[in-house]
């Protein structure tokens, strides 16, 4: 009892030093010699002494105060031993005791001085770094704000150009269907010409046969003037064979030649469609190359943006490490700080900065709310360009191969047309030169033959023809417009000439063979010309060797002159009817070809003036060409500038991109740290929970403990009153005896009693200066053990430095991406500026817009409550004729009310009323959002 008494009161000076502590703190058990357990708190390196009456569920304060006032009640229960005790502190023997202690304490307070001022430092530059990434970030988010807004702009701008390019689009159909349409005018009439050409040359080989024709004819005669044939039917059947031959030759030439000409327009056509098919080919390789090329582009802009991801979580991830780090140091620092400043001070402080967690919390889950809402809304943006760049893109592309398509078309329509102009031109020389041939021979004809008069007759008659058709002709001008409708119809034979080609392919393939199949019969025919031209020669062989024979018999004279006469005879018969089947088929002929010649000059006529028309159609096809070009180079510049501001666009976008993925990880990164600091916050407090039930066990012994010490110390309190009244007893009785025995006795009971305590006194020391020891013991090992598990923590924080300093490296490389882009950025800032004045104009022009709006919505709600009060009049004029009315027809008298209670009736509505209008311009005043309506219950009410 006395040994704890005393030492209580020692224990507390050790503990003076430190009376405040944490909410984080550790408690760590160590047992003595004696068995007892003494609490220590644990924080950091250091182990401090802690009141076993401490309850952490309680203020720090009260605890002490109620302390002091045990130890008060204490004091006034035991006066004596208090007084004990202040001698024995000022005893000169606890000088030692007092120094040792001294010394220790000093030491704990010059490593605690040490770690406070490091923790200072670190924690001072934590806050630095933490101010300047606070500033970066805050320029991040506005340069992030003024490109969303260009973004927008952006949008508008692209869109406006979409809507200018679809009706170039539009245009562009109209042309191209003009232009289809004249092509296919073209065609036709090029077919027309080649018709024409066929016949022309159809009736120029029929010209050089009928000459032909009739030299053979007089080489026949000359050489049958000199033959005498003894069979003349056999001759005249080989002559109309060899005629007949004639004929089909001649008929099968034509027809070789015309087919000839067919093929060659068919190749012709052949050739312009694999020229087409060509220049597609081109288009679609080009097409090809350029989607192959942005592919691999999009693959590597991909792959390089995964590698940037990657770096920037790594950069995140060493941050977060980092950032955990300073935040421990950050608590352990304002723990000591805690432990170092006084109680009240350390309780407000720790109150504080709960609050300013807790705040810092809520402000951290709104960023993160209103980042993950930011983050949605800039991916569905994102999603929204890059749909619209791809149309863009589709709408471009389609757009050149359009012009590269029409630029080839119209090179081709005006070559057709020089050539076209080249052809007519040729055949107005051939027609004129072919009219003059045939008047000539006409002419030669008609003045050599004896059918003169009946030539002249038909001449007569084709000149009379000729000038009837001439009148027909100017009439058919006048239907040629009606002529020019049915060229409408010609757009059907267009969507038919795919099929066409197919078609005439095949019959080219059938002409080849037919044509091949001619080819030998006309190698058969040869060979059989040629035998029959050597049978000739054979027979003209015989023929003078008959003649031989003949002349060199003996034969009368005029013998001779008869049968010369008669083979005179017989010649000129033959000659005869041979000119007259000779001029019966001219005759056939001459009408023919005049016949020919009337439908060639009408087809001719024809088609000058079809070729007027398309000559006219093609100088507008021209002109149109121009303004095509014209807006073609126009469309062309405003493609190019929108491919820089779409390649402009893209650099914004992806610098739009880099820092919304740089914020969105330091956001997943800041919502992880969070997490994590709030799981370990849970198992902080589950392990306070638990050192809050083992400290209250614990008290719930110690107040145990301190009940049964409580008893024992009355207990012994009665026995000392016991043994001081026995004593006096006894000293009374020893006087009445012998007084100085008594007074030996006393001397030899108080030297005793003084070995007695000096024995106490030095064992007091011993166990003082061992508590000491053993305290210095513990804090000793608390530094050996502390050391133990830094050194993992030394190598985790020297793996953390290189990892700030790999992230200060790349911090300082982004730094340098970021002056690059910043200095990109320059050359957007003009167009920025005059896209800022374009978009001031139209929000001039929408602020207008909205005060036109206003000004229109009040006076529609004018309006309205001018109808509405004139409503309102209507209705209570004929509720109060029906009141009036009803009033007429009521037959039950009237009651009588009296006039003081009519008009207190009257005073309340009216105040009532009164009480209604001013709760409505009340709530007018609160609410002028709502003016129509409570404008519309004020009117009803003042009505």
């Amino acid at each position: 009892m006395d040994e704890n008494s005393e030492t209580s009161p020692l224990e507390s000076t050790a503990q003076s030093t430190v009376e405040e502590y944490s909410t984080f703190r550790h408690q760590v058990p160590d047992i003595d010699e004696e068995g007892q357990s003494d609490a220590y708190a644990y924080h950091g390196e250091n182990i401090i002494l802690v009141h076993p009456m401490y309850d952490e569920s309680r203020p720090l304060t009260a605890q002490v105060e109620e302390i002091y006032d045990d130890d008060e009640n204490n004091d006034n229960e035991k006066p004596a031993e208090i007084n004990i005790m202040d001698s024995i502190q000022n005893n000169p023997l606890f000088d030692r005791f007092q120094r040792t202690l001294k010394e220790h304490l000093l030491k704990i307070q010059k490593q605690l001085t040490e770690e406070i001022a490091s923790l200072d430092n670190q924690l001072a530059e934590s806050d630095r770094e933490r101010e300047e990434l606070g500033a970066k970030l805050y320029d991040l988010q506005c340069v992030v704000d003024g490109q969303r807004s260009q973004i927008h702009n952006l949008n508008t701008e692209i869109l406006n150009v979409s809507k200018k390019r679809q009706s170039h689009e539009e245009s562009v159909v109209t042309l191209k269907r003009d232009f289809n349409q004249k092509s296919n005018n073209y065609k036709e009439a090029k077919r027309i010409h080649n018709e024409m050409l066929q016949e022309l040359d159809n009736l120029q080989a029929l010209e050089i046969e009928i000459s032909k024709w009739n030299k053979e004819v007089k080489d026949e005669i000359t050489v049958a003037k000199r033959i005498v044939s003894k069979d003349a039917q056999e001759k005249e059947k080989q002559a109309e064979e060899k005629r007949k031959m004639d004929i089909f030759l001649f008929n099968l030439d034509q027809e070789v030649r015309r087919r000839e000409i067919e093929l060659a327009n068919i190749n012709e056509q052949i050739a312009e469609q694999d020229v087409i098919i060509e220049d597609l080919n081109r288009s679609l390789a080009d097409a090809n190359s350029d989607l192959e090329i942005l592919q691999n582009e999009h693959k590597r802009l991909f792959q390089s943006w995964r590698e940037v991801i990657v770096a920037i979580t790594q950069r995140d991830k060493v941050l977060t490490k980092s950032k955990d780090e300073l935040h421990k140091e950050h608590q352990i620092q304002k723990v000591l700080q805690a432990n170092i400043d006084k109680t009240r001070k350390a309780t407000i402080r720790e109150k504080e900065t709960f609050d300013k967690m807790s705040n810092l919390k809520n402000r951290i889950v709104n960023d993160l709310m209103a980042l993950e809402r930011d983050f949605e809304r800039d991916s569905d943006q994102n999603q929204k360009v890059l749909e619209q760049i791809e149309a863009f893109n589709a709408l471009l592309e389609k757009t050149d191969e359009d012009f590269k398509q029409a630029r080839s078309e119209g090179l081709v329509v005006e070559n057709h047309l020089k050539r076209l102009r080249l052809q007519i031109e040729r055949q107005n020389r051939q027609k004129y030169t072919l009219e003059e041939q045939i008047l000539e021979l006409l002419q030669d004809q008609i003045s050599s033959d004896k059918a003169s008069d009946y030539r002249a007759k038909l001449l007569r008659e084709t000149q009379a023809k000729r000038r009837q058709l001439e009148i027909n002709l100017s009439n058919t001008e006048g239907q040629l417009a009606m002529a020019l409708l049915d060229l409408e119809k010609w757009k059907s034979v267009v969507a038919r000439a795919k099929e066409n080609i197919d078609r005439l392919e095949k019959e080219h393939d059938d002409i080849d063979e037919v044509s091949r199949s001619i080819d030998k019969d006309i190698n058969d025919v040869k060979v059989q010309i040629e035998a029959k031209m050597r049978k000739l020669t054979l027979l003209n062989k015989e023929l003078d060797r008959l003649i031989q024979l003949a002349g060199g018999q003996e034969i009368n004279p005029l013998d001779m002159k008869v049968l010369e006469l008669e083979k005179s005879i017989d010649e000129t018969d033959q000659e005869i009817q041979n000119a007259q089947q000779f001029w019966l088929t001219l005759q056939s002929n001459v009408v023919n070809l005049s016949q020919k010649r009337t439908h060639q000059l009408n087809e001719i006529i024809i088609a000058r003036k079809q070729l007027l028309v398309i000559e006219q159609r093609a100088l507008k096809i021209e002109s149109d060409l121009a303004k095509l070009q014209n807006e073609n180079k126009e469309t062309i510049r405003s493609l190019n500038i929108l491919n820089n501001q779409f390649a402009q666009l893209n650099g914004r976008l992806y610098d739009k991109k880099k820092n919304h993925e740089k914020a969105e990880h330091q956001c997943q990164m800041t919502h992880q740290e969070i997490n994590n600091r709030l799981e370990e916050s849970e198992m902080v407090i589950l392990q306070l929970e638990e050192t809050i039930a083992q400290i209250q066990a614990e008290i719930e012994e110690t107040k145990y403990i301190v009940m049964e010490k409580h008893h024992e110390a009355l207990s012994w309190e009665t026995k000392f009153k016991m043994a001081v009244e026995t004593k006096k007893y006894r000293d009374v009785e020893l006087a009445s005896s012998s007084e100085i025995a008594m007074m030996k006795a006393e001397i030899h009971r108080m030297e005793v009693r003084h070995a007695q305590l000096k024995r106490a006194q030095e064992k007091l020391l011993q166990d003082l200066d061992n508590s000491v020891h053993q305290r210095g013991h513990i804090f000793d090992s608390a530094n050996s053990r502390e050391k133990i598990s830094g050194y993992n923590t030394s190598k985790s924080r020297s793996i953390i430095q290189h990892k700030i300093n790999e992230m200060k490296n790349k911090i300082k490389q982004l730094s340098h991406e970021i002056t690059a882009a910043e200095n990109g950025l320059v050359d957007i800032v003009g167009q920025q500026r005059k896209l800022e004045s374009e978009l001031e104009t139209k929000k001039q022009e929408l602020e207008d817009e909205h005060l036109q709006d206003k000004l229109i919505q009040e006076e529609i709600e004018q309006g309205m409550l001018l109808k509405q009060e004139n409503l309102e009049n209507i209705v209570r004029k004929q509720h109060r004729a029906k009141c009036y009315r009803k009033l007429l027809n009521t037959c039950q008298p009237y009651k009588r009310r009296n006039e003081s209670t009519v008009n207190q009736e009257f005073e309340r509505q009216l105040e009532a009323h009164e009480h209604l209008i001013n709760i409505v311009e009340g709530l007018q005043q609160e609410f002028p959002d709502q003016k129509y309506v409570t404008t519309k219950i004020l009117q009803t009410l003042k009505g």
